[in-house]
């Protein structure tokens, strides 16, 4: 008898590159992965999960509201004749009297004060998508290097800023240079808590360099943060900096979903 082989399914796994400076967490699709001076990272993947299809359902439609019946128009009922009376017949006024009364209702009518002159209204203020300081520098000088890649330019977002910032602090107060969080947080974990939704993420981290072409040069000479920056796929990117003990850096790239 041939022998049947039950297939075993394969069970995805979630799993994040972790690495001393570079890390990269794709959802859905296989993870990049990043090499640092203190060893190579772990790649992994994660499955995407699956996004409900179903549209969003219609607004009820109002209904039909029956129009009530306008007024029927009322006609004033047949007067009998006035018999023609000389003593009663209003007297026609004259040309003087008409023309005079033209001319009154001329004078008595009101000028028109002249309409102020409109002023052009400004535009709605757009949301400031462009990091500003260093933070502003570093955007430019990723934003170039991606350019000269083939890749879009990434824009700044808050919550990333406000993810990235919270770690160099956390980092800088722990002592502990790793992508790891003390409390055993990931990067994915910790742009959600800034109400991130990603389906790419990754992070870069330093410490010690002076400025931004400092820690760019840093990054760019190293295979595993260069392979973060000039990731055509993210989208946004989110800088944080903490100078007492450092600097700490901590650079994180992101696509929404």
């Amino acid at each position: 008898m041939r022998s049947r082989h039950r297939k075993r399914r394969s069970v995805p796994l979630r799993h994040i590159a972790l690495a001393t400076g570079a890390l990269t967490v794709m959802a859905g699709v296989g993870a990049g992965f990043a090499l640092d001076d203190d060893g190579p990272a772990t790649a992994a993947s994660e499955p995407r999960s699956a996004a409900g299809s179903g549209a969003s359902p219609a607004s009820p439609t109002a209904g039909e509201t029956t129009p009530s019946p306008s007024p029927s128009a009322t006609r004033r009922s047949p007067s009998p004749k006035a018999e023609k009376s000389r003593s009663t017949a209003a007297p026609r006024p004259d040309r003087t009297t008409a023309k005079a009364d033209r001319q009154t209702a001329r004078k008595s009518t009101p000028t028109r004060a002249p309409e102020p002159a409109k002023t052009a209204e400004r535009p709605a203020k757009a949301p400031e998508t462009a990091a500003t300081g260093v933070a502003g520098e570093v955007l430019n000088l990723v934003n170039k290097a991606r350019a000269d890649a083939g890749c879009g330019p990434v824009s700044a977002d808050e919550r990333l800023d406000s993810a990235a910032e919270k770690y160099s602090s956390a980092m800088a107060s722990s002592g502990n240079f790793s992508h790891t969080g003390t409390d055993g947080s990931s990067v994915a974990q910790r742009v959600e808590r800034e109400g991130y939704t990603w389906s790419a993420v990754g992070e870069n981290i330093a410490k010690g360099q002076p400025d931004a072409a400092a820690v760019m040069d840093g990054w760019m000479n190293s295979e595993g943060h260069r392979a973060n920056i000039l990731n055509c796929d993210f989208k946004e990117m989110g800088l944080g900096l903490h100078e007492s003990g450092g600097p700490w850096w901590t650079q994180v790239f992101a696509t929404g979903r």
